[in-house]
């Protein structure tokens, strides 16, 4: 056997290279976003949709290589998107449905004011009008009144004239602009929606919807886009401070998008405010709900609009809603509505208290206003708790007036069944009180108090029926206690009622009137809106206590006392 000759030391061998996988490609700033965003973008991945960087490419080389600032300290310089803007404009134009056509077809963005949320709008305008590829697109803007309206268009405007190339291609008109090669418009619009049928559509940019008094505007327009293959519906706008406004029921579809409770793939929210629990004096929750803070919202402004809240109470409200894009009432307004709505037990039906004892307050209206009836239940617990049932009333033919005079969604109420309508252009009191009639033949009423300064056949006729009717007087001495005793409920979590939206709005709208004894009672001549509801469950909890706590205040009073 022979044996081979020792070798040297060997070399160390170099390590062989692993195989590199190819770099993946980083995600677009589009491709991007929250969790619940992303979850979205996942699923409809594996039904064909994508994301196409050439159209993400496009909105933003428009943004930045066409249009110029009008205003303030960039005005003729161009337009250049903060990281934010990109993000969300890509994701809105970058994102394809599997045919090709654009994924979101309606955004609503929530921002506070200063944010660049006019400049966003005019350029979005623009864009879908004249650089969207839709040959003879219609697009518009709308806003509650006229100088509301001109804001995106006088912007859009501008941004035309600073522009040599948009200039060149678009003619300006007092409330419009026009591209003859491509037969396409822009337009501003006011007024009451219903007047303005025929549209076709392209896309509508609402500004401030919370501002829109007539609900009928915003659905004209959006419901004009039936014959065009790709429309966008954009609402550009800060919160309001009236829930009973048809916007804040945009708002909470907003954010039901935005946390995953509500999925919908043609949407896309876009929502920055201030949450509960943040501190709203500190400088933290101001950087959380304006993107563009440090760039048009600075911290000198907002600190000094603190200060004055220090000194003003009555403009914290304000510093809210216009700083943290929160949805407020006003600070006089006398219960908060969100611990009212805390007690709601949405479901609550008459049938469920058959046999019960309750007590009635009826707020009869003037001819043409609301009329409301509360039902209190006293529940036999040791907390003693009541259990609250609302009905209200309304002319059918005043529901459309009141909807655009109130600012509230009379109509949606009456579709709804939260509000009755009863014939005609007057409450009709024989409807309302054969409804009280059946309601009697279900809950035995102990008592049915009223004012009796609206009483009239109704009273004695309900009387005649069988009804112990009590006149409770609406001064402080009748109303300053059940008044006291409504807040007491309210606050102890003593109190549960049927969800009534009406009845919401109507406890959002409260201000109160104060004696020189510090006794209060709501003051109707100053509340900013109905507060018949509200008068009607004082009366009812007034009657209700006086009956289940024998050491009551009442035993001493005449409850018809003025």
């Amino acid at each position: 056997m022979e044996i081979e000759p020792k070798k040297g030391p060997e070399k160390p061998k170099k390590p062989r290279k692993k195989a590199e996988k190819p770099a993946e490609s980083p995600l677009d700033p589009g491709e991007t976003g929250s969790e619940v965003e992303l979850r979205l973008d996942a699923k409809l991945r594996r039904k064909g949709y994508f994301f196409d960087r050439i159209h993400a490419d496009h909105v933003c080389y428009f943004f930045e290589n066409c249009l110029r600032h009008s205003k303030g300290r960039w005005a003729g310089k161009p337009l250049r998107l903060r990281p934010w803007q990109r993000a969300r404009l890509r994701r809105l134009f970058g994102w394809r449905k599997p045919d090709g056509t654009r994924r979101y077809c309606r955004t609503y963005w929530w921002i506070p004011r200063k944010n660049g949320k006019s400049t966003i709008a005019a350029g979005l305008v623009l864009y879908l009008a004249f650089a969207d590829g839709e040959p003879g697109a219609e697009v518009y803007s709308a806003a509650s009144e006229k100088d509301q309206a001109r804001i995106v268009f006088d912007e859009a405007s501008a941004m035309v004239d600073q522009s040599p190339m948009l200039k060149s291609m678009i003619e300006t008109f007092q409330t419009s602009l026009f591209q003859p090669s491509t037969r396409s418009s822009y337009k501003v619009v006011t007024s009451k929606g219903g007047s303005k049928h025929g549209f076709n559509v392209h896309a509508a940019v609402i500004d401030e919807i919370h501002v829109v008094k007539d609900p009928a505007l915003y659905e004209v327009l959006t419901s004009g886009t039936g014959s065009r293959e790709q429309p966008m519906e954009i609402v550009i706008s800060t919160a309001g401070d009236n829930i009973a406004h048809f916007s804040h029921e945009m708002w909470e579809f907003t954010i039901r998008c935005r946390d995953g409770k509500h999925e919908d793939p043609e949407f896309m929210a876009v929502v920055y405010c201030a949450d509960e629990g943040d501190d709203w004096e500190h400088e933290s929750t101001w950087r959380k709900a304006n993107p563009n803070y440090g760039v048009s919202v600075f911290k000198e402004r907002i600190r000094s609009d603190l200060l004055k809240c220090k000194g003003m109470p009555g403009r914290i409200a304000h510093f809210k809603q216009v700083h943290l894009n929160l949805w407020t009432q006003s600070v006089k307004a006398w219960l908060d509505v969100s611990a009212w709505r805390d007690l709601a037990v949405p479901g609550l039906k008459l049938e469920a208290y058959r046999g019960r004892r309750c007590y009635a307050g009826l707020d009869l209206s003037k001819t043409k206003d609301l009329t409301a009836l509360s039902l209190v239940f006293p529940n036999d617990d040791t907390d003693r708790t009541f259990d609250v049932l609302m009905r209200f009333w309304c002319p059918e033919a005043q529901i459309g007036a009141r909807s655009r005079n109130d600012n509230a969604q009379y109509q949606l109420w009456a579709d709804q069944g939260h509000i009755i309508p009863t014939p005609g252009n007057v409450v009709d009191y024989k409807r309302v009180r054969e409804d009280i009639e059946a309601i009697a033949g279900v809950v035995t009423i102990e008592e049915l108090a009223y004012d009796k300064a609206f009483a009239g056949e109704i009273v004695q006729l309900l009387q005649e029926f069988g009804l112990t009717m009590v006149d409770f007087g609406q001064g402080f001495m009748s109303m300053a206690t059940p008044t006291a005793e409504l807040e007491r409920r309210i606050l102890g979590q003593l109190l549960t009622h049927d969800g009534n939206p009406v009845m919401d709005w109507n406890v959002q709208n409260v201000i109160v009137r104060t004696d020189p004894a510090g006794n209060i009672k709501p003051d109707k001549s100053k509340s900013r809106e109905r507060i018949d509801g509200v008068v009607a469950a004082i009366m009812a909890i007034g009657r209700a206590t006086l009956r289940r706590d024998s050491s009551s205040v009442y035993e001493t009073q005449r409850v018809t006392a003025h």
